[in-house]
């Protein structure tokens, strides 16, 4: 299953006309469309709404294992032209300074960025980056109940300095996601893909055991291992790089543990 999230309806009409989407009539506090392999939700705009939207969509539909999420959106950057799409390598929350970094085991049909999320509409890009208003609780919220291989941004550009976002219309949103679809469809096709492998490769709980009987793992320690292990098994399928090996069995603190799986994990982009 695929969870989309989109805050405005011109973002998403594109989306649920291409995949026959159709209006789930019993959710009355959200807008949600769904097939049998994707919903989307209106969250509305702002980090509150999408946050609001994704814990509603997982409470009124359940989670399966597993599951993949895309936020998809408009967004603003200095001087890109308008109608650009691009993948979020890197998100950061501007009022927290909170950093995301979703990662990549699919192709990339666009170029890459970092996303600056804000609360309130920017007008200077200050950096290279682009800036919206939801990514950043899209990404923290959808982490509860997935994989960062698992969860990712697409946006395209809206608006940039010499085309404020006072002058957008929805028409010209809607024409500048249609454009995107192919790239869309590409990401949506390879994250199901991914979500049904991860789902086959689901970790059992014998695997966990060498682990639990030479380090002390804290429950909570308990589940982020064995989310890194299930994205271990993701990243080398082929058994590419041994995971027990000197380097592992020196650590005599479960922290360390982790620290070195994520380490690993997060240079495998």
């Amino acid at each position: 299953m695929l969870s989309i999230v989109c805050a405005l309806a011109c973002e998403a009409r594109p989306l649920i006309s291409h995949f026959g989407l159709r209006l789930n009539p019993l959710s009355s506090s959200f807008s949600l469309y769904e097939s049998d392999a994707i919903r989307l939700i209106i969250s509305g705009v702002g980090k509150i709404h999408t946050a609001t939207a994704i814990g509603y969509l997982h409470g009124f539909k359940g989670n399966l294992a597993h599951s993949a999420w895309l936020n998809v959106g408009i967004a603003g950057h200095a001087t890109l032209p308008l109608g650009t799409g691009l993948l979020a390598h890197q998100i950061i929350d501007q009022a927290s300074q909170q950093r995301y970094y979703p990662t990549f085991v699919m192709d990339r049909p666009v170029s890459t960025t970092t996303i600056w999320t804000v609360d309130k509409p920017e007008t200077t890009f200050a950096t290279d980056g682009i800036y919206e208003m939801e990514a950043s609780a899209f990404w923290a919220a959808a982490s509860r109940f997935s994989t960062a291989e698992l969860i990712h941004c697409y946006k395209v550009i809206s608006d940039n300095r010499t085309q404020s976002f006072t002058a957008l219309k929805p028409q010209q949103v809607e024409e500048w996601i249609t454009l995107q679809i192919p790239h869309l469809e590409h990401i949506i096709n390879s994250l199901q893909t991914l979500s049904q492998r991860l789902q086959a490769l689901e970790l059992p709980e014998e695997e966990l055991i060498p682990f639990l009987t030479r380090w002390h793992f804290t429950i909570t320690q308990q589940h982020t291992l064995k989310r890194l292990l299930q994205r271990w098994k993701a990243s080398f399928p082929l058994h590419t790089r041994e995971l027990w090996n000197d380097q592992l069995r020196a650590f005599t603190k479960s922290r360390h543990v982790l620290s070195y799986l994520e380490e690993i994990l997060g240079t495998h982009v």
